[in-house]
């Protein structure tokens, strides 16, 4: 008997490869998106496009709808008290507020927010921004070309940057315990809602953020540390010269350091002068002090210094019951 030859470029089982390798009729590979465009472009181009992209657009705006409903404030109020935007839910209020550094008015260095508190209530606080709480020497610092760091955050002034030293007992929130509170730190306090009043041991050095618990019914205020003026002020204002004078005087450095300001915008060279020209120019600062206390004085201008201020700070505000 004679075998057959066999084909070996005719595979055992040809049919049946040939059904592995061809893909059904019924196969459908799935389709991905990269965007919500090309998901609606997707379903447009379906049997039921427009009815698909419909339900679509029903179903996410009610998702949206619902998540707003329940986490919406129960009040949003504007003031134009510190230019306050409070969001009110529940037993939490949040604030934003822009601060400027110029006080409340004539009366007080505090300005109002429109926070009402209670005792116990947790207030959170932080803030950014810059201010300067002295513009008079701003512009001199820019007239006469001297590098000027009166600039400050919410964390106030360093130490080494203040002249006199003498003043800062009459900060509104004076240095105490070895701790510094330098000019422009931002400050907060409840004013008592039976007398109107803030109590200096109630102030509170915010800085850049601040957490506190409330202890006294009233309204939350802010303010820049600063001078506000009295009828006892005239020495802070304008500080006394001392006999002997000369310049190991700190007082004698602050009116020699204007006097030679004020040279530089005269054109007048200040290395030339001799001692005796010095302690003259010193005087006649010393006397022009005097005549502006007397004005504010008469005109019991005693936010002079908080007027003097500029820039602002941005500050957030969380009060939780």
């Amino acid at each position: 008997m004679t075998s057959m030859p066999i084909d070996n470029d005719d595979p055992s089982g040809q049919e049946g490869a040939l059904d592995q390798q061809a893909p059904t009729q019924n196969q459908h590979s799935i389709p991905t998106f990269s965007n919500w465009l090309e998901v609606i472009s997707f379903l447009l181009r379906s049997k039921h496009g427009l009815l698909l992209t419909g339900l679509l657009i029903i179903v996410v705006g009610t998702v949206m709808s619902l998540t707003l409903y329940f986490m919406r404030p129960e009040q949003i109020e504007v003031t134009t008290k510190a230019g306050t935007f409070t969001l009110k839910r529940g037993n939490k209020q949040d604030a934003i507020i822009l601060l400027s550094p110029v006080g409340g008015d004539e009366n007080t260095p505090w300005v109002s927010t429109g926070i009402q508190v209670k005792s116990k209530d947790k207030v959170k606080i932080t803030a950014s921004g810059r201010v300067h709480t002295s513009l008079n020497k701003l512009i001199e610092a820019v007239q006469t070309d001297a590098p000027n760091s009166g600039w400050v955050g919410p964390i106030g002034s360093m130490r080494q940057h203040e002249r006199p030293k003498d003043r800062s007992k009459d900060k509104l929130l004076s240095d105490k315990n070895d701790a510094y509170y330098g000019y422009g730190m931002l400050l907060a306090a409840v004013r008592d809602s039976k007398n109107g009043q803030v109590k200096p041991e109630d102030i509170v050095p915010v800085k850049d953020g601040h957490n506190f618990e409330v202890k006294t019914d009233g309204e939350l205020v802010l303010t820049v540390n600063d001078i506000w003026l009295s009828p006892e002020s005239q020495d802070t204002y304008a500080p006394p010269l001392k006999s002997g004078i000369g310049v190991d005087d700190e007082n004698f450095r602050y009116y020699l350091e204007k006097a030679q300001n004020q040279a530089i915008l005269n054109g007048e060279d200040s290395n030339s002068w001799s001692e005796k020209k010095r302690l003259e120019k010193v005087k006649e600062q010393y006397t022009r002090r005097l005549k502006n206390w007397s004005k504010i004085s008469r005109n019991k201008n005693w936010n002079a210094w908080y007027e003097d201020n500029i820039g602002a700070f941005t500050v957030s505000v969380t009060v939780s019951k």
